[in-house]
């Protein structure tokens, strides 16, 4: 074999993956329908989920309840379609206990990483005023260790004050329609 003939050989199977890839991601699209109902219904279970812990850890006494609602319904409907998506990608000809599991950490991620972006954005908002002008490299600076400390600050204050433990249950519900979700469509 010559080695023009093993690079075309090459290239061949890489175009090959490439669309086999590019047909999986396509196949693995939520419909319509499901972004739209999905990501409404996983918002306001969210939300629910997340007042639901602080009503009982202080009854609802909050400085605003309003705003902690808004991040976290925001946070899992913007999730949904990216997760489920992934999920489906990922996971779609895996046993059903391993789409429960991966399923389930796929969504709790997805949810947790977009709700603390929201929030990553109210705080660079709130210090804004003493952040250098836009296009300088002290901005970006600023702007990458503004968004970690506000991560940081969200991850550390909503895993046990938010997420624990309604927000648990709601993740191992979404996991496990997930499972028996696939587990229909595989057949």
């Amino acid at each position: 074999m010559t080695m023009a003939t093993v690079e075309a050989s090459d290239v061949k199977n890489r175009a090959g993956r490439v669309a086999r890839w590019k047909e999986a991601a396509e196949r693995a699209l939520p419909s319509p329908s499901m972004v739209v109902f999905g990501s409404a219904g996983w918002g306001a279970v969210v939300m629910i989920s997340a007042l639901s812990g602080i009503w009982l850890r202080n009854g609802l006494i909050v400085v605003n309840p309003f705003a902690i609602a808004s991040v976290f319904f925001y946070g899992g409907a913007l999730a949904f379609a990216p997760a489920f998506w992934l999920s489906m990608l990922i996971l779609r000809r895996r046993g059903a206990i391993t789409r429960f599991i991966a399923g389930t950490l796929i969504f709790a991620f997805g949810t947790h990483l977009a709700a603390s972006a929201i929030f990553a954005l109210q705080y660079k908002v709130f210090y804004a005023h003493w952040h250098a002008s836009f296009p300088s490299i002290v901005w970006f600076f600023q702007l990458a260790f503004t968004s970690a400390g506000a991560v940081f600050t969200f991850t550390v204050g909503s895993l046990h004050y938010y997420y624990w433990p309604v927000s648990c249950l709601a993740f191992l519900g979404v996991g496990l329609w997930f499972a028996l979700r696939s587990r229909r469509e595989a057949h």
